[in-house]
């Protein structure tokens, strides 16, 4: 009974601090203002969700997670990080939605045994490089569908 009161308050109470890195600036000094993503209840059991209201309650961020071990139909690993945002569109004077748009950007990590966590580190550091070089360009042109 003590030790299901405990797991319950520790659940609740535990969340993700978050910094966002501004633009064109990449060093530990140049991080943005951090999020809170408290536990949220998600209707799929393979991935765990972490909600932040910031930016008010009609445009959470969802932050989902999930993983899927190696098995005899998937010979790789596969961890997902997703990033969901709504973005409500609200009429000025009456105050309705009048649309939701709800964007994503989803990071798919396929590990194959025998990679190791130093190899996997760059690969992750070489791609951040390239999405944010040059003040966004190249992630800029991904969004855009250009080479």
């Amino acid at each position: 009974m003590v030790l299901r009161k405990y797991i319950t308050v520790s659940l609740m109470n535990d969340t993700l601090s978050i910094k966002s890195i501004l633009p064109a600036q990449i060093g530990a000094s140049q991080l943005g203002d951090s999020r809170d993503f408290s536990r949220a209840v998600t209707s799929d059991t393979t991935m765990f969700a972490r909600v932040n209201t910031a930016l008010g309650l009609l445009n959470p961020t969802s932050l989902l997670i999930g993983h899927y071990p190696k098995s005899k139909k998937q010979a790789v690993q596969r961890s997902i990080l997703l990033l969901k945002q709504r973005f409500s569109r609200v009429d000025s004077g009456s105050g309705a939605v009048l649309a939701q748009l709800d964007p994503m950007i989803k990071l798919t990590c396929d590990i194959p045994e025998g990679v190791t966590q130093a190899e996997l580190d760059g690969m992750l550091l070489t791609m951040a490089g390239l999405l944010l070089e040059n003040n966004l360009d190249r992630w800029h042109q991904l969004c855009e569908q250009q080479a």
